[in-house]
């Protein structure tokens, strides 16, 4: 058995007279044993191994750099969306106080500063339980 931290065989029996071995591994190029047995059968093949290992990095970096790319974005829309949102209703509370509402204005500002109170303490319990 190979000693390839990516590299498994695993030894079957079908009948009691024959036994099987099957390797595999994980990630992206195999083990330099394999590699150097694909080689000789089919010449050239360590370089298309290198080469889809390549490509593969590339198509992941983008992935990984579009990923980054929305979640900083639809976070930063969040939080100017919710500040507007925020802003209108005590602009409307503020509105309503100058208007002679006292106690709907009130309970408009009360409401806001209370709603945003509570998103702030619900992200604070959901960042400590995520981490």
């Amino acid at each position: 058995m190979r000693d390839h931290t990516n590299h498994k065989s695993k030894r079957g029996v079908l009948r009691p007279d024959q036994s099987v071995e099957v390797s595999s591994f994980e990630g992206i190029i195999p083990d330099p044993t394999t590699l150097n047995e694909l080689e000789k059968l089919h010449p050239g093949s360590t370089k298309m191994w290198l080469d889809l290992a390549s490509s593969e990095i590339r198509c992941r970096q983008v992935n990984e750099g579009r990923i980054t790319w929305t979640f900083k974005y639809s976070t930063m829309m969040g939080q100017l969306f919710g500040f507007l949102s925020t802003a209108l209703v005590c602009g409307v509370g503020v509105y309503a106080l100058y208007g002679g509402y006292d106690k709907a204005a009130y309970i408009i500002i009360t409401g806001s500063a209370a709603t945003v109170i509570t998103a702030f303490i619900v992200r604070g319990v959901s960042n400590r339980n995520n981490n």
